[in-house]
């Protein structure tokens, strides 16, 4: 007797997922660009108010692509992991450019 092989067999179970893992990319996306910019922003201390400000903004939109609270609590703890390790860098175009387009980025509605 002949088998499939296993990834022949997962196949439309992996089609089926393709949905949802687009989904999840997109959240994982928007969670590591939020984390990037978190990171600079502690790296460059950046004003408490103002990355308050930007950690409200960012969760408000995991909790917006999460597909439910799991997700969204994943995508938090992801966030604030990455967050610390970017915050070990300096941006590319220096903390002085970064901060006044940071400032720029808050002062526009979300």
């Amino acid at each position: 007797m002949t088998f499939a092989s296993p990834s022949l067999l997962a196949l439309p179970f992996l089609l089926l997922a393709s949905g949802a893992a687009m989904a999840e990319d997109t959240l994982m996306d928007a969670v590591r660009d939020s984390a990037l910019i978190m990171g600079a922003a502690q790296y460059c201390d950046a004003p408490e108010d103002m990355t308050d400000e930007y950690i409200a903004r960012a969760e408000g939109n995991f909790a917006r692509l999460a597909k439910d609270d799991f997700e969204k609590h994943m995508a938090r703890i992801e966030f604030k992991n990455l967050s610390a390790a970017a915050s070990a860098k300096a941006p590319s175009e220096g903390c002085e450019a970064f901060l006044s387009r940071f400032e720029s980025m808050l002062k526009t509605p979300s």
